[in-house]
């Protein structure tokens, strides 16, 4: 499914996926033997070598390139802060979730959808119920079902709208968090993420925004495979040392039509410590 590409390649771009943890084993320890006496000489032992310790663990998780990248151009800017680029911010009021919506989100953050979409947290036991769901809607959707069983990670949150295009694509809303250094700007997260996606997908738009009193941006992604597309409108919003990446995709020929939907969905996020 070209959708399910285009989150992942949105997700890879923005770091959402950690290397697996390596499991340390330890050295077997050497036993010192002694060398035979020859008929005419003295009998020596060999030295007996230094037992070796054992094999220092890896750290339990690899910082993805994308934290990293962020990390170490953020420590040069702080060196020199005029180089530091600001882009004027579009306020956005939070607002009052319209009637009938219903409440979703994970651990840090909580957001309203219309009560077509079905999601789940994925770092836990949801992800296995969101895999059944997508089993439900067809045949068609295997090969999505087998991208989201064989992906470790693609995210902390997904949902989904029941209500699936004539197309047959499911316009999705994906939420990564990463933790990084608290005096990273929005603008670096945004040039970091824009420097890693692949020549498929073209920027459209961008705009610093201010979510209530957060520090955020939106950007509008046109990924075009073969004579199919699809669209992206991702928002970065910055709480403390936390970046979260929330992403709305759909087929392209009914993006503008969902737009003013999802953007009242991020109008209704609450960021809890």
């Amino acid at each position: 499914m070209l959708v399910y590409l285009s989150i992942v390649l949105f997700v890879t771009a923005c770091g959402g996926a950690s290397a697996p943890t390596a499991v340390p084993t330890d050295t077997p320890t050497a036993v010192p033997t002694s060398t035979p006496v020859p008929p005419t000489a003295t009998a020596t032992n060999t030295p007996v070598p230094p037992t070796p310790t054992d094999t220092p663990a890896p750290p339990t998780q690899t910082p993805n390139a994308f934290a990293t990248a962020l990390m170490t151009t953020a420590t040069a800017r702080a060196l020199r802060p005029t180089e530091t680029r600001t882009s004027p911010a579009v306020p956005m009021a939070i607002i009052t979730p319209p009637a009938g919506w219903k409440q979703m989100g994970t651990s840090g953050l909580e957001f309203w959808a219309p009560s077509s979409y079905e999601g789940g947290d994925l770092t836990g036991k949801d992800k296995a119920v969101l895999i059944e769901k997508f089993k439900q809607l067809g045949p068609d959707y295997e090969t999505f079902v087998n991208a989201m069983e064989q992906t470790p990670q693609i995210g902390v949150f997904m949902a989904f709208d029941t209500k699936v295009a004539p197309s047959g694509s499911l316009a999705n809303i994906v939420i990564i968090r990463i933790e990084a250094l608290s005096i990273i700007p929005i603008d670096l997260v945004v040039d970091s993420a824009l420097q890693q996606f692949p020549k498929s997908m073209r920027l459209v738009s961008r705009q610093n925004i201010k979510l209530g009193n957060l520090d955020g941006a939106r950007i509008i992604i046109e990924n075009a495979v073969g004579n199919t597309s699809t669209m992206q409108a991702g928002y970065f919003i910055k709480s403390g040392s936390t970046f979260w990446t929330i992403t709305f995709t759909s087929s392209s020929d009914e993006f503008d039509q969902r737009l003013p939907s999802f953007e009242q969905m991020i109008r209704t996020i609450v960021i809890k410590p």
